[in-house]
């Protein structure tokens, strides 16, 4: 099961991103994997566009990459891919994440199973 992250906007820099990564290998998560994935930034687009995809128990990792942007609150927009689902949530002003964090760990159980 993989979990894919795509970060957008201004916020969406390399070292930010590098700051998720570190926060989600901080947590130990055992059998959580995280691998990076790098876009050109788009003309006229403001930072680049970064993708990190968390592979192992899903269910820890969203909840942890969750808790990291309740606490940082970074500039970006993030898309979250798992199981053929797309998410999106603006990660300065979180709304309605409890519930897109429980879809995710349905999905990700579900696909568990």
């Amino acid at each position: 099961m993989e979990l894919e992250l795509h970060f957008e906007g201004e916020g969406a820099t390399p070292e930010a991103v590098e700051g998720i990564e570190d926060w989600l290998k901080n947590e130990q998560i055992p059998g959580l994997v995280i691998q990076r994935k790098s876009q050109p930034s788009q003309s006229g687009a403001m930072g680049g566009a970064v993708s990190i995809d968390i592979l192992g128990p899903i269910s820890e990792g969203a909840k942890s990459f969750f808790r990291y942007l309740e606490m940082r609150r970074p500039r970006l927009r993030v898309k979250m891919m798992i199981g053929g689902k797309v998410f999106e949530v603006d990660a300065e002003n979180l709304k309605d994440q409890e519930a897109v964090l429980n879809r995710l760990i349905t999905i990700a159980e579900s696909q568990d199973n």
